[in-house]
């Protein structure tokens, strides 16, 4: 081997190990975007499950009280 080959080989390295980088960042970046849609839907959840009686409360009095 001689120091043309060497060189061509430690650059193609150190291309694989940039791509490679590259890979893992959006890969945690794709990790990050979906643990924060789950902990959304689960807030929205949260939400609904809070909101639901208290609504369908307000519905059963308005039907008790028409007025309104």
């Amino acid at each position: 081997m001689n120091i043309q080959d060497l060189e061509m080989e430690v650059m193609i390295l150190r291309s694989l190990e940039t791509a490679r980088k590259e890979q893992a960042n959006r890969d945690y970046d794709l990790l990050l975007k979906q643990q924060q849609e789950d902990d959304d839907l689960r807030f929205a959840q949260e939400i609904q499950d809070r909101v639901e009686p208290v609504h369908s409360s307000w519905n059963e009095w308005r039907k008790r009280n028409p007025i309104f």
